[in-house]
């Protein structure tokens, strides 16, 4: 089945955060300590399975998360918390880039940003007539786990 939703998911996460500190660099090791965190959490034990996140081969601009494997492969160049919550969405969903990925999505967006940052991102689904399943936020961590962040917290 062709995954006819991709670009218009795209496109929603580019108006969402385009200039935000959702996309925001990271150092791997940030990636590597962001990705703990959201995968101790109750929320992902319900949701997700073991991931393992490694840097992409060269000068790849493209990740992806490999599901066989359960290896997300992050480019150096997206190297931020969007993409991250997005390949992280893909281990926790089995859709592709459907409805239950984009909940999944947005409740990693909530719990590594925070809920203003998930709302304009469900926001911007909808106005891209993109349907998001029910989004469950139960065992995601309080305060977003960015907030905690020494260069991202308030």
């Amino acid at each position: 089945m062709p995954d006819s939703e991709r670009q218009r998911t795209y496109d929603a996460e580019a108006r969402a955060f385009a200039g935000t500190l959702v996309e925001a660099p990271l150092t791997f090791a940030e990636v590597l300590e962001l990705t703990q965190a959201v995968t101790a959490t109750p929320w992902w034990q319900r949701h997700g399975g073991a991931v393992t996140v490694v840097r992409g081969q060269g000068t790849s601009i493209h990740s992806h998360y490999r599901p066989q494997t359960g290896h997300i492969v992050l480019s150096e160049a997206q190297q931020n918390p969007l993409t991250l919550a997005h390949e992280l969405a893909h281990a926790a969903s089995d859709d592709s880039h459907g409805p239950r990925f984009r909940a999944a999505m947005c409740a990693l967006v909530h719990g590594m940003c925070g809920p203003g940052p998930a709302g304009t991102l469900r926001s911007e689904f909808q106005f891209g007539r993109l349907t998001v399943a029910a989004v469950d936020l139960d065992g995601l961590p309080s305060p977003p786990l960015l907030t905690r962040h020494p260069r991202f917290g308030t």
